[in-house]
């Protein structure tokens, strides 16, 4: 990650790859005192332009109060903006999410099916367990529902 200095005008500027660092940089207090308001600030000018890990983090930020007051639905919706564009993190967390009745959701098991499955299917470092859960839970039609709606998903996301 730059400095902070050489990250301050770029992300002043608007540039939302340099907003996002800015924000880690206060999230974790590198360089600058640690202040997660200040981290959610710098996440939230850059989530709205579409930048997906900013609007993880805020999903994170919201999902554990930091920064800002304990919102389950707005960190379920960072979450689901973030998973929209193929970030694998988001969609893992929106799968657990669905798979456990997390964030004041209803266990939907089709739901947490496809968002684990996108998720594992981009990146085998993702721990497999969540899903080998549902799998063994859920019957050979749901299955297929959950593995159809993956598909689904991958061709209107290409």
């Amino acid at each position: 990650m730059p400095n902070v200095a050489e990250l301050r005008p770029a992300a002043e500027q608007g540039d939302p790859e340099a907003q996002f660092h800015l924000g880690s940089a206060y999230q974790s207090g590198t360089g600058v005192p640690e202040d997660d308001a200040e981290a959610v600030a710098w996440y939230l000018r850059a989530a709205e332009q579409g930048y997906a890990n900013a609007q993880f983090a805020l999903g994170f930020a919201y999902s554990n109060g930091e920064g800002v007051a304990l919102d389950n639905a707005e960190s379920l919706a960072w979450f689901l903006r973030a998973a929209e564009q193929g970030h694998d993190a988001a969609q893992w967390m929106l799968g657990t999410t669905y798979s456990w009745g997390l964030r004041g959701t209803p266990r939907d098991d089709i739901a947490a099916y496809m968002w684990l499955h996108l998720a594992v299917s981009q990146n085998d470092g993702h721990d497999r367990s969540p899903l080998d859960q549902l799998e063994a839970r859920m019957s050979p039609a749901q299955i297929a529902e959950a593995q159809r709606l993956a598909r689904e998903w991958r061709e209107a996301h290409r």
